[in-house]
């Protein structure tokens, strides 16, 4: 069989803590359970599986080691669409070092990178590597806009936020889409925020929580 995929995962460092994250998907929640676990339970319901707290608390992005399941020629060979999600992508180093070995082995000219971003941090690094890539297609975690998505997604400015999507619109082969929760933390202020993140973010994703 050919690997023609690939959902690359590595480890949940992140610049926010999201009152919907966990633990295991933000490395400042994690820490803040470390010092406090009895908030576990305020985290996930139920609690959070063991082994999950696990790899959160043993991924090292400063290692500078790459998965050789992972950064494989044979399983490079035949990909036809790479996947990064964190944490947030753009900001860890383990990510950082894939798409560098995957462009310095000639594999991007040949293949759809996606990424799941929170798009607080658009370092010209990362629109770097999207550049040397067919395609790429970023999926944008929104949740909201204005005060309601400051409140969320902790310590995000929303100004800051929206910029960084109007670059992303800018860039070459590449397309986007806006994911958004809908959830008790925004529901309650839908008319103060739907208008300006329509406006932001023209092709929305939503799902119910």
């Amino acid at each position: 069989p050919e690997v023609r995929y690939i959902d690359y995962r590595p480890g949940n460092m992140c610049n926010l803590k999201c009152r919907m994250c966990t633990p295991s998907e933000s490395h400042l929640l994690h820490n803040e359970m470390l010092a406090y676990p009895e908030l576990q339970q305020y985290y996930s319901h139920p609690e959070i599986d063991q082994r999950y707290l696990d790899l959160s608390a043993n991924y090292d992005p400063t290692t500078g080691e790459l998965n050789p399941q992972i950064a494989n020629h044979q399983v490079f060979a035949n990909l036809q669409e790479l996947k990064v999600i964190g944490g947030e992508p753009t900001i860890d180093p383990g990510v950082h070092r894939l798409l560098e070995w995957v462009i310095n082995n000639g594999y991007s000219k040949n293949l759809k990178l996606k990424y799941t971003t929170n798009a607080t941090n658009l370092n010209s690094q990362w629109i770097d590597y999207l550049s040397k890539f067919r395609e790429s297609k970023a999926n944008i975690s929104l949740d909201a806009a204005g005060d309601t998505y400051e409140y969320i997604r902790i310590p995000a400015k929303w100004k800051t936020v929206a910029n960084n999507v109007e670059k992303i619109k800018t860039i070459p082969n590449s397309s986007y889409n806006g994911n958004m929760v809908y959830s008790l933390w925004n529901c309650f202020t839908i008319r103060d925020w739907y208008h300006e993140l329509m406006r932001t973010v023209d092709d929305v994703e939503c799902s119910i929580s």
